[in-house]
């Protein structure tokens, strides 16, 4: 783990000196594992990939199935976590606190669904994240029977979106 480590922190360096203006890192397997499990086998290597970067550009960590073990992801050097569909954001910051900047987490099947259903979910993650705010982003990526005007109905819904509505 340390070998590749040390690997990934050498390609994302050659990404922010190439000009990258963010990084995120994608875990997507660590979320299959038990807290003491990612806290002796992922996150003392998720540590070296972010100290070796710095803070010249946010880090971003994206683990899928993150509910377990996200206090300590949030230890993890990273300045945004990315959550999935399957906690709140919510209960994501009640348990993050101000560590760390949240994004996501819709649910990428909401977007085979009605319109009407994408911007009620769309406005009430809105309305978790409260004025400190977050990054609107889907929970996972997108799939591919997604039709493009359900993805432009999400993207209006959240740029039309004010917490005073």
């Amino acid at each position: 783990m340390e070998k590749l480590a040390q690997t990934v922190s050498s390609y994302l360096r050659f990404q922010i000196e190439c000009g990258a203006q963010a990084i995120q890192l994608f875990d997507t397997w660590a979320g299959e594992l038990n807290a003491a499990d990612y806290q002796e086998f992922a996150l003392p290597y998720t540590q070296i990939i972010f100290d070796s970067i710095g803070t010249r550009v946010p880090r971003i960590l994206y683990l899928n199935g993150c509910s377990a073990i996200l206090e300590s992801m949030a230890r993890s050097g990273a300045d945004v976590i990315s959550i999935d569909w399957r906690i709140s954001i919510a209960d994501a910051r009640r348990r993050t606190g101000d560590r760390v900047a949240l994004q996501g987490n819709l649910d990428p099947c909401v977007l085979l669904g009605p319109k009407e259903r994408i911007i009620a979910k769309t406005w009430e993650i809105l309305d978790q994240a409260g004025p400190l705010g977050h990054i609107l982003n889907l929970g996972h990526g997108i799939l591919p029977p997604t039709p493009i005007e359900n993805a432009r109905t999400f993207i209006e819904c959240a740029k039309s979106f004010r917490h005073t509505r």
